[in-house]
């Protein structure tokens, strides 16, 4: 069913019609495309970014630039063995092939920034570790490493986001959303996703306990209360849980938490505004210009966690 928002149409799933072995197969469907399509090609394009800043650091600094030191081909082939690998694992540290943190806002840049650098920091140590008497690694050719990796992994990431774009106005690489809560809050931040098609969030309805199931609340479907909520996420192949603290008791907000907070296959939303759960870990990102607390699933993430 299709219902009419202002500009932006919103697709409604018919409930009660759809099978939940179907509704899972969907689901699992709309994972895989979104999850291991939009991030496969994007390991693929580092690769070669990484590779073609190598090679062409090589070639500007050894052949088209003056370099009277002895050089030795075989030593930075070796290196490019090296750093390939090194920097992928660097990238994937800092998140850069986790859909959540990607395809959204400057956060993504700048982990880019972290990890080339961090990556030519690995590059000078493994120089110093592995010294030979003959060789050292040229300082001049490690800057245009860095000036050109993070500039042509910028580039094809910059590019490669609006064809995600493109392909989420068209409703491919899109996560299915629940909306906890209709009131005023709610009712904007459906809004805001409903008016930015390239966040990739469609929302199949609204949770809440104070309306009846059927009513609109801005176009968009009320779809039961919370005690519906699991067997919503369920039928509908719900990915993204959006919840408006400020429409839920304390209570409601708990159960919640308790339920959905660790759950691997949904990810848990807060809108801006609650403050109580950071004892557990949060992260601050955009979708759509909304600014969403996503809590983390552990306590410790990203680097921390491998140290540990």
């Amino acid at each position: 069913m299709a219902i009419e928002s202002g500009q932006q149409k919103i697709f409604a799933p018919e409930i009660e019609g759809l099978s939940r072995s179907g509704a899972r197969g969907l689901a699992r469907a709309r994972e895989y495309v979104s999850a291991r399509w939009a991030v496969a090609p994007l390991f693929l394009l580092d690769l070669a970014s990484i590779l073609l800043s190598l090679w062409g650091a090589y070639h500007l600094r050894f052949e088209l630039l003056e370099y009277y030191a002895p050089i030795s081909r075989a030593f930075y082939i070796r290196l490019v063995w090296v750093a390939v690998p090194m920097w992928l694992l660097i990238f994937a540290f800092h998140r850069l092939y986790q859909t959540d943190y990607l395809f959204g806002g400057l956060q993504e840049y700048a982990s880019v920034l972290n990890a080339c650098t961090a990556g030519v920091v690995g590059l000078v140590l493994y120089g110093f570790v592995s010294r030979q008497a003959d060789y050292d690694i040229s300082r001049g050719w490690l800057a245009m490493v860095w000036l050109l990796s993070v500039a042509s992994v910028s580039l094809t990431r910059f590019g490669y986001r609006r064809l995600v774009y493109l392909l989420r106005r068209r409703g491919l690489l899109v996560k299915r959303a629940l909306v906890v809560g209709a009131n005023e809050e709610g009712r904007a931040v459906v809004a805001q996703l409903g008016a930015s098609p390239a966040a990739g969030v469609e929302v199949v309805g609204f949770v809440d306990s104070t309306l009846s199931a059927g009513a609109e609340v801005e176009g968009v479907p009320v779809l039961g209360g919370l005690s519906k909520l699991s067997n919503l996420i369920q039928r509908l192949g719900v990915e993204e849980l959006i919840v408006i603290p400020t429409a839920l008791p304390r209570e409601g907000l708990l159960d919640i938490y308790r339920e959905w907070a660790t759950d691997r296959g949904v990810r848990t939303c807060f809108s801006s505004g609650l403050y109580e759960l950071f004892t557990t870990g949060a992260q601050v990102r955009e979708v759509g210009f909304v600014p969403l607390v996503s809590l983390n699933r552990t306590r410790i993430t990203g680097m921390d966690a491998a140290m540990k």
